[in-house]
């Protein structure tokens, strides 16, 4: 295995654009790749073939790309301290649990280990292939899908997964939780936007938007929104300080900062009128009340 490769980017023979296309595999490895990274972008859905929240055919999936490469599997610079890492911090956990041997210790391994294999599999998929942009959208547009039909049809979620939700709270989705569903859709966001170096086409921006709006009115999940307002202001104050360093102040900074700013400050009253009554509502007033910590004590979505 290689330990260093170079930054994360299409296969050196695809075209311009070619990690966009949705190719046919041509080969059973590129076929168990692509078949990987569907399963990766649904890690919790079990279409009824088991009861756990989280599903083990990424990392089985992931196993067998790897095993089809035969020795060709790439790794990130870095990647090995990374995974050292990674191992360290199990191991040591491990000493200190008191059942060492029980679910919830093999649960934490298969946790590790998928993330391990997920991390070296998609990055050799990426390196051989391209980003699978495509499939990414696709994916995305699916589970925003399934969220909508949530609203109309409840019991289409428990078809799909294992769900764990309440009165109040958000539609699932593809996921157990509200939460779950409101991280995949600010880290697809996420992907989608590195994928084309923050310059995304108006299809990704208009998307990255409905997912946005979706994680607010559909998730309802107080981290989604926390994610969204510190990804807005890690943003603002990016744009003005690499504006300063370059001593260019440019009247374009200023303007994406004021909108930014007006923008949180206008839409505060609307977002706390949408989410009244919720789950997520009640949590922003008791944090008025108590202390961060006081609050994680109290509320074990938030610990």
């Amino acid at each position: 295995m290689n330990s260093v490769a170079p930054p994360l980017q299409a296969s050196p023979g695809a075209a311009p654009g070619a990690g966009a296309r949705l190719r046919v595999p041509r080969s059973p490895a590129h076929l168990a790749g692509t078949v990987f990274v569907v399963a990766a972008l649904t890690p919790w859905a079990s279409f009824g073939t088991n009861a756990m929240d989280s599903q083990p055919w990424p990392m089985l999936l992931a196993l067998v790309f790897l095993g089809l490469l035969m020795g060709r599997a790439r790794l990130p610079g870095g990647g090995e301290i990374v995974l050292a890492a990674i191992a360290l911090g199990f191991f040591w956990s491990l000493l200190h649990t008191q059942a060492m041997l029980s679910a919830i210790s093999a649960r934490s391994l298969a946790t590790y280990l998928t993330f391990s294999l997920v991390l070296v599999a998609f990055y050799s998929y990426v390196q051989r292939y391209g980003f699978p942009l495509r499939a990414l959208i696709v994916m995305n547009l699916l589970w925003l899908l399934v969220g909508v039909s949530e609203l109309f049809n409840p019991a289409l979620a428990e078809l799909i997964s294992a769900t764990r939700t309440t009165r109040g709270r958000g539609v699932t989705s593809m996921a157990p939780e509200p939460t779950y569903f409101a991280i995949y859709l600010f880290f697809s966001s996420w992907l989608m936007l590195t994928a084309q170096p923050f310059r995304p086409s108006r299809g990704v921006r208009l998307l990255v938007l409905v997912n946005l709006a979706a994680i607010i009115v559909l998730a309802l999940s107080a981290l989604g929104i926390l994610l969204i307002l510190l990804a807005v202001l890690v943003s603002l104050v990016t744009t003005l300080c690499i504006a300063v360093a370059r001593g260019r102040i440019r009247p374009r900074a200023i303007a994406v900062a004021v909108a930014g700013v007006l923008l949180l400050g206008l839409g505060w009253p609307a977002l706390t009128g949408l989410i009244a009554d919720t789950r997520v509502a009640v949590l922003f007033e008791q944090a008025r009340s108590v202390s961060v910590l006081e609050l994680a004590h109290r509320d074990a979505r938030v610990n």
